[in-house]
């Protein structure tokens, strides 16, 4: 039988003096249930770390910032709106630019 993490849904962690922080403060910056998930996905994949991501944009948005202007990102026209001004208003001006495909039909797909 596995281990059971809790479910921890606290925002924020008692600290026990300012300028020395424990290992969680505040929620968004990580909390006990993520850091389970992320051990259990680490282990599930055979990997040495796994991160979880609150949202798709998020997690698009990390791995985005891993680019160098002129890298280049193959993406679908009809990406979702979110990820579609990411590229747009925060890559763009960074110097990476996103190459989108058209797909009119299974066998008929043509970079734009």
């Amino acid at each position: 039988m596995g281990r059971h993490a809790a479910i921890v849904l606290a925002s924020t962690f008692a600290q026990p003096e300012p300028a020395k922080p424990l290992r969680f403060d505040y929620s968004r910056s990580g909390n006990p249930t993520r850091a389970a998930l992320e051990e259990c996905l680490a282990a599930l994949e055979g990997g040495s770390a796994g991160f979880a991501f609150a949202s798709g944009c998020a997690a698009a948005t990390t791995l985005l910032h891993t680019l160098r202007p002129g890298d280049h990102v193959l993406s679908g026209d009809d990406v979702y709106g979110g990820t579609f001004r990411i590229f747009d208003k925060v890559m763009g001006p960074l110097g990476s630019r996103p190459a989108s495909w058209t797909c009119v039909s299974q066998s008929g797909c043509r970079l734009r």
